[in-house]
């Protein structure tokens, strides 16, 4: 699996999530990310999405739960630069109504 990578800086986390993200690999990245925003309570997460290539039903739970954990710590999440096989889920699923998301740079 690609490592997931990230930076810090001031008040927010930017998260680079792998090229994909299924049933294979979810709970690893669950795993890691959920320790991150353990540690960084009180910090805002971006996750870019330039990278991931295949997002499964069970990689789109995962977001789902980062978005609810991170918003249950009173901070924001942003999701960046999503693809367009990304963004098709996004839009079937109806989260482009629920996730915030950003075209900017890729990390």
């Amino acid at each position: 699996m690609d490592h997931i990578a990230y930076s810090i800086n001031e008040k927010k986390v930017t998260v680079r999530l792998p090229e994909q993200m299924d049933i294979q690999n979810s709970g690893e990245i669950r795993k890691e990310v959920s320790k991150l925003v353990q540690e960084k309570k009180d910090m805002d997460f971006h996750f870019e999405l330039s990278r991931v290539q295949y997002l499964d039903s069970v990689g789109v739970g995962v977001l789902v739960g980062f978005q609810r954990k991170i918003y249950g710590n009173g901070n924001d999440v942003v999701f960046l630069n999503p693809g367009d096989q990304v963004m098709r889920i996004f839009e079937t699923t109806q989260l482009i109504k629920v996730f915030n998301i950003k075209h900017t740079e890729a990390f």
